[in-house]
Order: C-alpha cells, then structure tokens, then sequence
C-alpha cells in the first residue's frame, strides 16, 4: 500500500511539473528565464513555509540533516542556474530532455545508499522513461533532416555549435539534480514531507538572492507576474507532491516518474504552442508512458 500511493504522489507531482513546464515556455516568450525562476521560487518558498506553520508547524531539522540542506541549496540553486545558462545557450528541445538524465544518477544512488530494490518490471519501466526523455534530445535531427536544399546544412552545423556550448552546462544540471534528488530523502525522513518541501524551495531560493543582486531586474507586467504567481502555485504542489512521494515510497521509483513530466510538457506544446507530433516526439511518447504504465506493477 505504502508504494502504491508513493506512486500516486509521483504521478501528481509530474503532472505539475509538466504544466509548470509549459507555463515556463509561455512566460519566456517575453520575460527573462532567470527571473521567472527566482520570482518564483521565492513565491513557491513563501507558500510551502505558510502551509507548514499553518498545519503541522515548521519541524526544524537535526544538525546533521541542517548540513545535507545547505548542500540540497547548493545543487538546487546550482543546477537551476546551469539550466538557465543552457537554455540561453541551446536549444529548449536539446537540453530539457538531457539535462533529465540526473535520473540515472538519482536511481543509483538511491540503490546504493537506501538499497531500494524495485523489481525487474520496474527496472524495465525506469530505463523506458529515461529512454523516452533522451529522445527528445534527437528531435533537433529530425527537424533538420525535414528542412529543405542548403538550409539543412546550415541548420545542422548552428544546431552542433549551440549544443557544444550548452554542453558544459547540461551536464552540471544532471549532475546536481541527480544529487539533489538523491538527498531528499535525508529531510523528507526527519522533518516530514511538508517541512521538507518548505526547507528545500527555501535554501534554493537563498541561493538564488546572491544572483539575483548581480543580474538587473526586469519589472515583470500584470499578466507576467500572475503567470508566475500560478506557477509558484504549481510548482509548490508538486515539489509538496514529490517530497510525499520518497517519504512514502522508493525514490528510484518516484523520481522517475516525476522527471515524465516532460510528457505532459510534449502534450502542452501539442495543444497551446501548435507543435506537431513528429515520429521522433511520437517514439518518445509512447516509451514513456509504457514506462510510467510497467512502473505502477
């Protein structure tokens, strides 16, 4: 029972990521990704401090779990950011679905350290999710092959030029993500879930104050700032929804099914961005939600 609603809090969690995704790509048509990610983790902080004083009460970590929270700051913080560098660098369809790879590196370690042991049909569901978001990262190729005489070739060799760039950076955010979700469990385990959410979007926020004082501050309009404001909303929810899931359940098995957040992204690109669902975005589809079906046994 614990690992099956472990599993229905992992779903949740990857349907708000997935919307907050999409309502990312909307607001970075014309307001700055860096501070969209800052505006809102200080709303999504503020939130989940709210609701854990107001229900639970703030659990205060022990000493040792203190120090595992700096560190979760400091990977959070850090891979947000070496997002953002790599989407400014790269293309959005070439570095999301890679920079989703931390999930090997988050199953791993939860293998190793919490001896999680999901079984073979699960083990076979994990490596079609992650296979499912890596190939979107190929989707690039595809457009390119698509694309008509002489423009092919210049496309491909721009596209090559903006991924080395991005490169560096993609493989600092899977590394940190993949170590910030790994330690989750550490906080989720002594505070609670709901603390722990409120702790985790708290220190990535404070990491983010130093950077915030060096880049200028672009005034976000009406509509921008509520855009942003739903999404604190929404990411408040899942990263409340995430932090139930590994408390109750394996986070080998949870994580994995958050990072297929990307599916519900593909689906809103499909439906409000008029993205067409090409073989390379269908493959991925459907190796994804196989996966996410095989996990739930």
């Amino acid at each position: 029972m614990m690992i099956n609603e472990a599993i229905l809090y992992g779903f949740v969690s990857m349907i708000g990521f997935g919307v907050g995704t999409v309502l990312l790509k909307y607001i970075s048509h014309n307001y700055p990704v860096f501070w969209t990610a800052a505006i809102r983790t200080g709303i999504t902080s503020s939130l989940l401090l709210l609701l854990a004083h107001f229900t639970s009460g703030i659990i205060w970590p022990q000493p040792t779990t203190l120090l595992i929270l700096v560190f979760i700051g400091l990977f959070g913080g850090a891979a947000y950011y070496a997002f953002t560098k790599a989407l400014n660098l790269g293309e959005a369809a070439i570095v999301s679905p890679l920079s989703s790879s931390y999930v090997l590196l988050t199953v791993l370690l939860s293998v190793l350290f919490f001896e999680e042991t999901p079984s073979t049909l699960q083990y076979v569901a994990i490596i079609l999710i992650v296979a499912g978001i890596i190939i979107l990262a190929f989707d690039f190729r595809y457009k390119n092959k698509s694309e008509k005489h002489s423009s092919v070739g210049s496309n491909t060799s721009t596209s090559n030029s903006k991924f080395r760039k991005a490169l560096p950076f993609i493989l600092i955010t899977a590394t940190f993500w993949g170590l910030f979700y790994f330690l989750l469990k550490f906080i989720s385990l002594d505070v609670g879930p709901v603390s722990a959410a409120a702790f985790i979007e708290t220190s990535v926020f404070l990491f983010f104050i130093p950077l915030m004082l060096k880049n200028k501050f672009v005034r976000p309009d009406f509509k921008q700032i509520s855009l942003i404001a739903l999404l604190g909303i929404t990411i408040a929810g899942a990263t409340l929804s995430i932090n139930y899931a590994i408390f109750k359940g394996f986070v080998s098995i949870s994580i994995p099914i958050q990072s297929s957040a990307s599916v519900i992204s593909l689906i809103g690109g499909v439906l409000f961005f008029k993205e067409r669902l090409n073989l390379v975005k269908s493959v991925s589809l459907i190796s994804v939600i196989i996966g996410l079906v095989l996990i739930t046994f």
